[in-house]
Order: structure tokens, then C-alpha cells, then sequence
């Protein structure tokens, strides 16, 4: 007998009335058997334990019972059927999206770091992240290949006690290719010294930036009811010039600026751009999406850290909850640059066409919204939408292809016909929280 080839298969196993999914890894296709045949010796290798009782073969991990094989013959027999591809697939989209492993929500969270991550799943400081495995030993190549760390700067000053009364302000750019939609090819990246939330604008023109600063110095004051006293920024002539100094001696802002060619004066906001660009950067790299997309990894970066918790902060809460006072939800993230499918609204196609539409994720607009990119590069905004996430580019040479054990458990939702319709190349707004 000679095998042609190697592969996955799903199946679906009953044991007392329950049915669990099964995922068999390494399975050698053989076309000359008639049947299929489990090699007891592989499951051992993989950590099973196989217990044999009156005429029944017992599989199980950690004292459960994944599946059960009664004597038939000269062999034993599982109840198993083997679920098509097609069917695997739409069972996996209808189960509980928001639940996913520690790698999976590594990527959720922009690559967040692994202390950090350990550290979100055990605060209790979000809602909404259901871990199933806390397992995180292996190396995530993404994050290894474009982050690089370096000493920090040895001044620190006592941060401000008034939320949103100090901001770091700094410019990242220029960006090369510039931003695929708005043509940007700066970004402006403004954070709070006390609670570290931060804004992000991506700007295509450097003289944008005293506009927009002073925009947003007047929606803090109407939004959260603050005002700001204190602007830090670097030296350059974006920051440095009569409409913004002009806005602050009317306002009663105090202007900091720091001595030329000293970035280290203005310590936090280049940290903070060095932290948000290695986030981008290394997003870009695992979703495979064009460069021209760095403005939506940049802003979804800042979306993430607002809502991850802070060392800055007392108990490690989120910059999100300091700033709004509740605690963030975050069971709508997904991994950035992820499949998805998109629902057709019924008013734009005909009977026969297509209900859905495969797309990439790319940015939030708030907490149920999502932006997502088609195939010929057209910006689109649902809520309803399917999410295919693929799997962690993390390396471990000592770890084995495991069998995976899934509970089954297909739910069936009603439609909820919501409008998916494209953004405008010109959408006004720029600002991403």
C-alpha cells in the first residue's frame, strides 16, 4: 500500500449524545484502502491516553473522553464522519468568533507584547476576551523581524494628575509609498501624559498640523469637559509658528518646545511614535497588505493601545477607561488585514447575485463598525461581517503538529440587513480614538 498524500480532515465524533469536532492532522491518503484506519501509536505520541473496557477503546486527555471505539470485526470502530471542507468552514464562521487563543489575540491586539498580553488576560481590566488556551511559548516571527529595541532615554518627569491637561504632540513622516486613499504622507500623533489615550491624524501636507491640534484642543474641552493647559511638542515649524502660538496665548496654553536637535527632550511622544510605528510595521508584515496601507495600520494601532492596559496607570487599567470612565469592551477586534465576508446590502444586487463579499479588515469606526478593503482596493464600512482569521506566524522547533479537540457548537443567526456601502476618497474625517 503507498500513500499520495499528506493532509487535514474534520470529523465529527459522538460520545454519549455529545458531538465533538475533531481535527486530524498528518493524515497519509491512501487510495487503495477501503476505510480509514487511526493509528492508536500516534496518539500516543500526541499525549492521549487509550483505555480499553469491555470491548470499548477509550480516548482521552486529562480524564475526558473525546471518543469512543466499540469492537467490530477484528478492528474497532469510532462513530466518525468526516465533514467537507465547505461545511468545516461555514461551522467554523457560525461558532463564537470573539473566543480564540493567546497567538490569535496576540495579533487581535496589534502585536501587542507577550508580557503585556499575559497581563491583559489575568487584570480583568476589558471586557469581552475569551481566551481558550493561555499557552504563549513560542516566538512570533513578525514581531521579531520588525521590532528592535533600544535604550531608553534616562530623563522622566512626574506626569500630569489632570486627565487630557498635558499632550505630547510629534510628527511621523514623510511616509513612503503615501497613504493609498487621503494621499497622506505625514501622521500626527497626539497622547495624554496622564492617561496616556491618544489621538492620530494622518495628514498629507505638514501645515495641516496647527489646524488640526487646535481642533482637537477645543472637541477634549467639549467631549470630556477638560481643558488643556499644557501643549509639549519638538522644535519644528509645523509646531512653531503664529496661528498655533497664537491660539495658546489666547487660550492660556502653555507651549513647550524642546531645544533643537535634543529628541530626547521630547522623550514620550517619540517613544510613543517608536512603539505605534513598530506596531503598524509589524501588521503590515502579517496581514500582507500593500504598504500604501500604513495610515489604516497606524490608526488601528492607537485604536488598540488605547484599550490595552498601561503600567502608567494604578491597577493597570486601560487609557480608554481612565479617559472615558468604563472599562473597554474589546470582543469586536480581529486580526488586522483578516479574510472576511462582507453582507451585500439587498437594494444593490439581484436576486441571483451574490449576498456576500470576500474583503480585508483594515480599521474600526468605533465598536461595531469595521472598515474593510476589497479586492480592487474600494473602502468599505459594515457591521455585518464574517471573519476568517488565519493562523500565528509564531516558531517553535520543539513543539509537534498536535490533534485539536473543538466542542461543536453551531449556532444559526437571523440576517440583520445593514448597509454596506463605500467610503468617499474624500471622507472629511481623519481622526481615529
Amino acid at each position: 500500500m503507498k500513500g499520495v498524500g499528506e493532509g487535514d480532515i474534520t470529523t465529527d465524533v459522538e460520545f454519549e449524545g455529545k458531538t465533538t469536532r475533531i481535527r486530524l492532522t498528518q493524515v497519509m491518503h491512501i487510495p487503495s484502502v477501503d476505510g480509514k484506519i487511526l493509528s492508536l501509536k500516534k496518539l500516543d505520541q500526541k499525549g492521549f491516553e487509550i483505555r480499553i473496557v469491555g470491548g470499548h477503546i477509550r480516548i482521552m486527555k486529562a480524564n475526558e473522553v473525546y471518543a469512543e471505539a466499540s469492537l467490530g470485526g477484528d478492528l474497532y470502530e469510532v462513530k466518525m464522519k468526516v465533514v467537507p471542507a465547505e461545511e468545516s468552514i461555514m461551522a467554523a464562521v457560525k461558532r463564537d468568533a470573539t473566543t480564540a487563543d493567546l497567538p490569535t489575540w496576540h495579533r487581535r491586539l496589534g502585536h501587542l507584547g507577550d508580557t503585556a498580553l499575559r497581563k491583559l488576560v489575568t487584570s480583568g481590566t476589558v471586557k469581552g476576551m475569551e481566551v481558550t488556551d493561555t499557552h504563549l511559548n513560542s516566538i512570533c516571527e513578525d514581531c521579531v523581524v520588525t521590532k528592535m529595541d533600544e535604550k531608553p532615554f534616562e530623563n522622566r518627569t512626574e506626569r500630569d494628575l489632570q486627565t487630557f491637561g498635558t499632550l505630547h504632540t510629534d510628527i511621523i513622516g514623510p511616509m513612503s509609498p503615501e497613504a493609498h486613499w487621503t494621499h497622506a504622507k505625514f501622521s500626527l500623533i497626539v497622547h495624554d501624559d496622564c492617561s496616556g489615550f491618544g489621538f492620530v491624524f494622518n495628514l498629507a501636507h505638514k501645515d495641516e498640523t496647527a489646524k488640526v491640534i487646535i481642533n482637537l484642543e477645543k472637541s477634549i474641552e467639549n467631549k470630556f469637559q477638560k481643558r488643556v493647559h499644557t501643549l509639549k511638542t519638538d522644535n519644528g515649524g509645523e509646531f512653531i509658528n503664529h496661528e498655533l502660538k497664537s491660539h495658546c496665548h489666547n487660550r492660556g496654553i502653555s507651549l513647550m518646545t524642546s531645544v533643537p536637535y535634543s529628541l530626547e527632550l521630547n522623550g514620550k511622544a517619540e517613544r510613543r511614535n517608536r512603539m505605534h510605528i513598530e506596531g503598524a510595521r509589524t501588521m503590515l508584515k502579517d496581514s500582507d497588505l500593500g504598504k500604501d496601507l500604513w495610515g489604516e495600520a497606524l490608526s488601528t494601532h492607537v485604536y488598540i493601545c488605547n484599550r490595552c492596559p498601561s503600567s502608567i496607570l494604578p491597577g493597570n487599567i486601560t487609557p480608554y477607561e481612565k479617559g472615558f470612565a468604563q472599562m473597554p469592551c474589546i470582543n469586536h477586534l480581529h486580526i488586522f488585514g483578516s479574510k472576511c465576508f462582507i453582507k451585500v446590502p439587498n437594494e444593490t444586487r439581484s436576486k441571483l447575485d451574490d449576498k456576500a463579499k470576500e474583503c480585508r479588515l483594515i480599521r474600526y469606526e468605533g465598536d461595531s463598525i469595521y472598515v474593510v478593503v476589497d479586492a480592487d482596493k474600494k473602502r468599505l464600512h459594515s457591521h455585518n461581517v464574517i471573519f476568517i482569521e488565519g493562523t500565528a506566524t509564531r516558531s517553535d522547533s520543539t513543539r509537534s503538529t498536535p490533534i485539536e479537540f473543538q466542542n461543536l457548537e453551531v449556532e444559526t443567526n437571523e440576517e440583520n440587513d445593514m448597509d454596506t456601502h463605500p467610503t468617499s476618497d474624500h471622507e472629511a474625517s481623519k481622526c481615529r480614538t
